[in-house]
């Protein structure tokens, strides 16, 4: 018999439902005694390392929350996602405004990234949590950690996070990360080197009237073809963009009508927290 659209619904519903999140509910998943989330268990679902990823923190306050929002609030979802926003308030973020890359278990740093990237998770998570449970002060703590920011589920599971440079916007900067992850191109390498990012966005402001300077998902995909023809990374990574079809995007604020277009194009789906970048309702 043929499937549909709606048997494919329910049968992942019914997975994720009666067995994934089952699983994860009676792992060691939840830290009652610390707080957080214990991110390393096996098969059985047994803690076999007490470290904290703090990305991982970020991941599960916007599984929980998402989950609540969607299927409606429960008891022990509502306590992971609490779980896991108060260690990140207590434990994750440092003195200059960064946070941490990895803990212990009892909340003291390990690990600190030059790069951002627990700080993507943290916003998507507390944005999530905002909107599930009303908490306005939620995306307040989202935006603190500089926010606009956007994460990404490919099609094999993988969580790809971006945010906003001086060169590219979230959306731009999400969509390079995934095509990074895609052909397996490790992070130091750089795909659109500054030489051509920045005499296009001296462009944008200074002949084309634009107010802001960083590259939108089209833009960035055009700057990724010149450079492909003479980067061979950047040509691997554009081979990639078929693979993006299926994957999901959310945005910690509402991104611009093209960058929508651009991810509908290529088979994303895209959500948002319903919060503008700025005042202006209109990007430009």
């Amino acid at each position: 018999m043929k499937k549909t659209l709606m048997d494919y619904r329910d049968f992942y519903r019914r997975e994720l439902l009666e067995d994934v999140m089952p699983f994860w509910m009676r792992s060691d998943l939840l830290d009652r005694e610390y707080g957080g989330c214990i991110t390393s268990v096996d098969r059985a679902g047994r803690s076999y390392n007490d470290d904290k990823s703090v990305w991982f923190q970020g991941r599960c306050l916007w599984t929980f929350s998402a989950l609540c929002r969607q299927y409606g609030e429960q008891k022990a979802w509502r306590e992971g996602a609490e779980l896991a926003r108060r260690f990140l308030e207590g434990h994750c973020v440092d003195t200059d405004g960064r946070m941490f890359f990895q803990t212990t278990r009892d909340g003291r740093p390990l690990r600190k990234r030059r790069y951002l990237f627990s700080e993507s998770f943290y916003v998507v998570g507390m944005a999530e949590y905002a909107a599930a449970f009303g908490d306005a002060g939620a995306l307040d703590k989202a935006e603190a950690t500089g926010a606009p920011a956007g994460a990404m589920v490919l099609p094999d599971g993988r969580i790809i996070t971006g945010k906003t440079s001086g060169t590219l916007g979230a959306a731009a900067a999400l969509l390079l990360n995934a095509l990074k992850a895609l052909g397996n191109i490790d992070d130091q390498f750089e795909l659109i080197s500054k030489q051509v990012l920045e005499p296009v966005c001296h462009l944008k402001t200074t002949y084309l009237d634009h107010r802001n300077p960083r590259l939108h998902t089209d833009e960035v995909l055009l700057t990724l073809a010149i450079s492909a023809l003479t980067n061979p990374l950047a040509d691997l990574a554009k081979r990639q963009l078929p693979g993006l079809r299926d994957s999901e995007a959310h945005f910690s604020v509402i991104i611009s009508e093209e960058d929508l277009k651009i991810f509908k194009r290529l088979g994303v789906r895209v959500s948002c927290e319903p919060k503008y970048e700025t005042k202006r309702l209109y990007h430009r």
